[in-house]
């Protein structure tokens, strides 16, 4: 039985109700809705990532979103156009991490301006380095080059609770792929070396994503649920905060508000008492200093 599964299951133990009155669909939907609710108010280290942008000299040589090029100029500032994760929930911070010019490399773009006076070139600035958010990029103007680096450090959200690894070549070779007992006979496929018997050994049998000029290696098929559940920390490792937040959201749905209630309440607890664990977390080690500009008093 899968994480997920086993989570549905345990959902479905503790509000006492068979499918017929609580089908999986809603209990799916209640952790979904829960994950959404925790991830908008949780600021914890399991949920930061980075995305690091390169600037090129032509956007026709890009081969990610992570490669942008210096869209305009004005008034001797470049702006460049860096696409926001699809993930993201909250910024963290926004920073010049390489560059070939060393003293722009501990630039922090402090400075964050709404989009009407980020473009307004007359405006009061404290700062050389800018940025904005316009629809789904982040605006950044500021001396920058091409081959500078800007880190954006944020908040994001974990992969769906149900989430499995693609079937691709590099996931069976990373050993992420379960290979069933009978050979599927559709779904995507996989190359082998010719002669490869099934079932293919991971870690033994090197897959491949395309087949080989001489066209001998073996075609085997897997199925997406042959990819491995990856991991997610509130269905794995923090199990009540999303436990209690689908079993008020059943009981919303079965109409019983004492229990909802009751449920709503465990949840907020869960969530406030990470909080806290966080907040002392974040001082705990050093003393915790606050820095203000003096162009603001």
């Amino acid at each position: 039985m899968s994480a997920y599964t086993d989570f549905i299951d345990n959902v479905r133990a503790w509000a006492n109700r068979d499918s017929d009155v609580l089908p999986d669909s809603v209990i799916q939907d209640a952790l979904s809705y829960t994950a959404d609710k925790a991830y908008k108010v949780l600021e914890i280290p399991v949920l930061e990532a980075i995305a690091t942008y390169t600037i090129i000299e032509d956007t026709a040589i890009a081969t990610s979103m992570y490669q942008v090029y210096i869209d305009s100029t004005s008034f001797g500032k470049s702006i460049v156009k860096l696409p926001i994760p699809s993930d993201l929930i909250s910024f963290i911070h926004l920073r010049i991490k390489n560059s070939n010019n060393e003293s722009k490399k501990g630039v922090v773009f402090n400075e964050k301006a709404d989009i009407r006076t980020f473009f307004d070139m007359y405006s009061d600035r404290y700062t050389d380095f800018v940025w904005s958010r316009q629809s789904g990029d982040i605006l950044a103007s500021g001396d920058i080059n091409v081959g500078d680096q800007l880190e954006l450090y944020f908040y994001h959200r974990l992969p769906a609770l149900d989430a499995r690894y693609a079937i691709t070549a590099n996931n069976f070779n990373d050993l992420l792929i379960d290979v069933p007992t009978i050979e599927d006979t559709s779904g995507t496929t996989l190359y082998f070396a010719n002669g490869t018997t099934y079932p293919p050994v991971p870690g033994t049998d090197t897959a491949y994503s395309v087949q080989n000029v001489a066209g001998d290696r073996v075609e085997i098929k897997f199925e997406d649920s042959n990819g491995q559940e990856v991991s997610n920390w509130l269905r794995d490792s923090n199990r009540q905060i999303l436990l209690f937040g689908a079993l008020s959201q059943c009981f919303d749905y079965l109409d019983d508000m004492p229990q909802s209630q009751k449920y709503k309440l465990k949840y907020e607890e869960a969530v406030k008492e990470l909080i806290s664990e966080e907040k002392k977390r974040k001082t705990s080690g050093g003393n915790i200093q606050m820095h203000f500009s003096s162009q603001l008093i």
